[in-house]
């Protein structure tokens, strides 16, 4: 019962959210799918079942991905691949300048090694490379879970930062250019049943073809794999007529963006914490603030706007998957395409840029 009342609210919600954004223009549909995740979450622990959480999460971005990139300017990401590059290379840095701070100063600090690789890992490409470090350099069980627990935290409170204010804060300091990819619906109002119909079909080939590659590949889902080529295959598809006449695909996806924040949001759940050893907490939270600092201080030097840099930090921070929530959310859709690609680089490359860490400080 209670899994079918997380699957309502889940996949109902974000009708109602559309509709109250009508009502408060100020209140998004993605801010409100995930305060209510979060509301959830804590104040009614026991309807939200994790693991079913992260399986919504996880098919929210494999219809999500194709939809955001249908259609994508070839041109417009020839144009924005070095500001973007740029701008992601800004975050790296930040991030190693955060975790060799914390080491200097944490340094009598046990595992402070194995500590400083696991967060270079995850701030340059998401969860995922803390997972791969932590497996590869065998940190203590204890260990990891609570490193995991922490950046739940800083990371939720600077999704939600990224979700509500971000544009107006940021932009204040960095200035800000358009990046607005405006869509039928914003003028029209509504998506055709034909138009939402025929976007998820196009998008369900996609995600087969892409399954059975990387099946064909790896013989298993490896997930860096696949939301490479999901991307890749979802922009070339983008450029056949049929998908060429969608004119809502990125409408359609802000469906799956807000059932993306809804089960993220009730995975957020304070009482599932640990606070028993505070100096790991002040660690994350200081590497947190340094690399924040050091990203925005660097982009206002190196002349990055904004959008381009809340979507480079974004990649950094999360990964590729929340590219299309914040692109969406702060109105830089046409950064898209090469925020995907630059966080699937952070994949790729937090992962070894995390070892190299470990053997240098251990």
């Amino acid at each position: 019962m209670e899994i079918i009342l997380q699957l309502l609210i889940t996949l109902c919600f974000p009708f109602l959210a559309t509709q109250i954004h009508k009502k408060v223009s100020w209140l998004s549909p993605i801010i409100a799918s995930y305060a209510i995740g979060i509301l959830i979450g804590n104040l009614w622990p026991e309807i939200i079942d994790e693991h079913w959480s992260m399986q919504i999460t996880g098919i929210a971005v494999l219809f999500s991905i194709p939809m955001l990139v249908f259609g994508g300017d070839l041109s417009e990401l020839k144009k924005q691949s070095g500001n973007m590059l740029k701008a992601f290379s800004i975050a790296v840095i930040a991030t190693l300048v955060g975790t060799l701070s914390i080491f200097l100063i944490f340094s009598p600090l046990k595992n402070i090694g194995s500590i400083s690789a696991m967060i270079t890992g995850v701030y340059t490409g998401g969860t995922a490379n803390l997972n791969a470090i932590g497996f590869a350099i065998e940190a203590p069980e204890e260990l990891f879970i609570k490193l995991n627990a922490y950046d739940t935290i800083f990371s939720g409170i600077y999704l939600l930062f990224l979700f509500s204010s971000a544009t107006k804060a940021i932009s204040k300091w960095l200035g800000n250019n358009d990046y607005h990819e405006k869509t039928a619906f914003e003028i029209t109002g509504k998506v055709s049943a034909k138009e939402i119909a025929l976007t998820h079909l196009y998008t369900i080939a996609v995600i087969g073809i892409t399954v059975g590659i990387v099946f064909l590949i790896f013989g298993e889902l490896n997930s860096a794999a696949l939301i490479l080529i999901l991307s890749i295959l979802g922009f070339a598809v983008g450029f056949s007529k049929p998908v060429k006449k969608l004119t809502d695909s990125h409408t359609v996806a802000d469906y799956w963006l807000q059932v993306f924040a809804i089960a993220m949001g009730s995975m957020a759940q304070w009482n599932k914490m640990n606070w028993e050893d505070l100096s790991l907490f002040q660690i994350v939270g200081c590497v947190f603030a340094i690399m924040l600092i050091v990203h925005y201080a660097m982009s206002k030097l190196l002349k990055v706007d904004a959008p381009t840099s809340l979507i480079a930090s974004t990649a950094a921070v999360f990964g590729p998957p929340f590219i299309g929530p914040v692109a969406k959310t702060i109105k830089a859709e046409k950064l898209i395409v090469s925020g995907i690609a630059v966080g699937i680089i952070g994949n790729i490359l937090g992962t070894y840029l995390g070892m190299v860490i470990f053997y240098l400080l251990r």
